[in-house]
């Protein structure tokens, strides 16, 4: 089994907006994962709630996509 498939779907939708370019992409995941934008944004504050508790903190690229799901 590869490393990607032990990812949950929710937190590569979360890798692919934080490092595919930020928020300015989201449409697009959204699109590719077949998911609204509103499930999306919940996907990355779930990812990014369970990424700051597992870290204690984030960058500032990962607090914008932290940011962009609180709107």
């Amino acid at each position: 089994m590869s490393e990607s498939q032990d990812i949950p779907s929710y937190y590569m939708q979360y890798l692919a907006v934080r490092d595919g370019g930020g928020t300015k992409i989201a449409d697009r995941v959204a699109e590719v994962h077949g998911i609204t934008i509103e499930q999306l944004k919940a996907n990355c504050l779930r990812a990014s709630e369970e990424y700051l508790q597992d870290n204690g903190t984030l960058l500032p690229y990962e607090q914008a996509v932290l940011d962009w799901a609180n709107t």
